[in-house]
Parts: structure tokens; C-alpha cells; sequence
């Protein structure tokens, strides 16, 4: 199969990553790759992305925009769940991904499935700088704080980022229009500046109360992986503000129930394993989880209409958080 590679490397919009170069390559209102396609549902031709034109998942000829035969269908839906794994660690990481295949309109929704494994994947990285930092000597807290300066510089901030946008503008704002603008206002004010140090702060503090590097790395597998999931919840079922134009919750896209189901018991597969492991509680942790996104989302609600794609980097910090209050509460 030829390829058609798309890389990701530091962004230059402030968002972190690939991310903006996945929106890039996808044309808007076409679903393009970089060689031009278009969306074929959009003048009746045959789909190409694997989906029916209520935006399910469909067996057939083709999978994810790539034509398939009976005997290389199973090499080439490999191949396809791989580049929805790439697109999905180019949007949350700063960490240089290809995409191998076609770049369609519906491959960040679809990469949205992954979301839980990348997820998985940054705990891990927080867990592993933490049992670094404990094997060198460095005491628990500033263990953990190293940790989570490593998780930031892997992200880009783009959470962080969201978090302080969310605070700037429901802090400051008068009109939905005015806080959507501040939150589109690249400057921190104060209001972001305190959520960000106090997100930071909690966190690291949280690590550091579990001490022991098994527990770290468990806790920071849970809450990341809970936190990313949340994430596809919410882009699923919750309703993007309207106020002030289309934005990066607008252009995200919506995964399919299908999709987002796969997404969700991923993210609790992936937990409960590791609670086994650590030897927590998985209820409680998963009811911090939706509590935190129940708590965002009334209040976006309440304040803009909907979410942003600043309110989902704000879900993500509030659910990671919350999560690992409640593990050190549970231990």
C-alpha cells in the first residue's frame, strides 16, 4: 500500500503538537487528504471512510478511507486503527507521529477511540519519571512535581492551557460573547494564573502523599486514562457553545455511539486493571470522574452554552484531579 505520510511536530497556535497540524490536513468541509479528496458523501458518491451516512461504523469494501480486499482486510484495518492511534496521540501529545494512511474528515473523531490509551500511555510517563526521580534519591513531592513538569512538556500544555482559559473567561467575563473572548485571548490573567498553580500544585501533592513508586504509577495510569476518556464523553454528548463561531469543540468532530462505547470501555478496562494492580476501589474513582465532568459542564453550561475546546482541556485537569484526591483518600 503506498503511503501518504502526515508528520506532527510542534504546533505554532499555542494549542501544543500535531493537533493543529491534523486540522490542517484535513480540509474543511471536505474530509481531504493531502492529495486533495473530498468527501464523498457530500455528492453522493460511494463513502470511503468506513461509515454509513448516519456516521456508523460500517463493514464493507472499504475501512477508515482505505479500500479493502477479503484476503488484506485484516493487514488493512491494522493499518487504519493504527493511524486513528497516530491522529489520536498528534492531538493530545507533542510526541512526532506520521500518519501513514489517507487523512479524512472523520479521522479525528474516530481516532477519539484511542483517546483512553494514550491516555494510559502518559500516566505511564508520569509514573516512570516519578520512579526515576524516587531511585536517584529526589524526595516524594518533588518527585511528583518533576513528574507532572514532564506530563506538561509531553502534552504542550494543552490542557493546562484550557484550564487557564476556562478561568480567565468565566472569571472575567461579562456576556457568553465576552468570555468566549477572553478565553480566545492568548494572554493568562490572574484568575488562570491561580488555576494553573493550584492544578499543579494538587496534583503533585496527590503523587507525592502515595510515596511508594507502584502506587504512583497506578494512580497516574487511572487518572490519565480517566481523564482522556471524559473527554470523549463529553465531545459525544454534550452540546458545543454557540457563542462566537466555530471553534476547536466545533471543528473536533462527534464520534459515533459506536465509537465512543469502544472509547468508554477502554477506559475502564484499562483502570480497573490497574486498580487490581494498586489495590483500590474502582467505583469511587470512577464516580470522582463523573462528578468532575458533570461539575464543568453545568457550569459552562450556566456561563457560554456548551463547551469549548478550552472547556474540554478544563474537564480533563478537573477529572485528573479529582481522581487522584480520591485514590489518596481510598488508599
Amino acid at each position: 500500500m503506498a503511503e501518504s505520510e502526515h508528520s506532527s511536530g510542534p504546533a505554532a497556535d499555542g494549542q501544543g503538537g500535531g493537533r493543529t497540524g491534523l486540522s490542517e490536513l484535513v480540509v474543511a468541509g471536505g474530509g481531504a487528504s493531502g492529495q486533495g479528496a473530498s468527501d464523498p458523501r457530500a455528492s453522493g458518491g460511494p463513502d470511503i471512510t468506513g461509515h454509513d451516512a448516519s456516521g456508523r461504523d460500517t463493514p464493507g469494501q472499504t475501512i477508515g478511507g482505505q479500500a479493502v480486499s477479503g484476503q488484506s482486510a485484516g493487514g488493512q484495518a491494522a493499518e487504519v486503527w493504527l493511524d486513528e492511534l497516530r491522529a489520536a496521540m498528534m492531538f493530545l501529545t507533542r510526541l512526532p507521529v506520521r500518519i501513514r494512511g489517507s487523512v479524512t474528515a472523520d479521522l479525528q473523531p474516530r481516532g477519539m477511540t484511542w483517546f483512553p490509551l494514550v491516555g494510559a500511555f502518559l500516566g505511564l510517563v508520569v509514573g516512570a519519571t516519578y520512579l526515576v526521580g524516587h531511585l536517584i534519591g529526589l524526595p516524594p513531592m518533588l518527585s511528583a512535581l518533576v513528574a507532572i513538569a514532564v506530563l506538561v512538556a509531553v502534552t504542550g500544555a494543552l490542557h493546562e492551557d484550557g484550564l487557564a482559559d476556562v478561568a480567565d473567561g468565566f472569571g472575567g467575563g461579562g456576556s457568553a460573547e465576552e468570555k468566549i473572548a477572553i478565553m480566545r485571548d492568548s494572554r493568562v490573567g490572574s484568575f488562570g494564573v491561580v488555576a494553573l498553580v493550584l492544578s499543579i500544585a494538587v496534583r503533585a501533592a496527590a503523587l507525592g502523599a502515595l510515596e511508594r513508586p507502584l502506587a504512583v504509577v497506578t494512580a497516574a495510569i487511572i487518572a490519565a486514562t480517566l481523564s482522556r476518556t471524559a473527554l470523549v464523553v463529553v465531545a459525544r454528548w454534550s452540546r458545543p457553545a454557540g457563542a462566537g463561531g466555530p471553534g476547536l469543540a466545533a471543528g473536533f468532530g462527534r464520534p459515533t455511539l459506536q465509537r465512543t462505547l469502544m472509547a468508554v470501555l477502554l477506559g475502564l478496562v484499562i483502570p480497573y486493571l490497574m486498580v487490581v494492580l494498586g489495590g483500590s476501589a474502582l467505583v469511587p474513582v470512577v464516580a470522582a470522574a463523573a462528578v468532575a465532568v458533570w461539575g464543568v459542564l453545568f457550569l459552562a453550561k450556566r456561563q457560554i452554552g456548551g463547551h469549548t475546546g478550552d472547556v474540554l482541556g478544563a474537564v480533563q485537569q478537573a477529572v485528573e484531579t479529582a481522581v487522584l484526591l480520591v485514590l489518596v483518600a481510598w488508599r
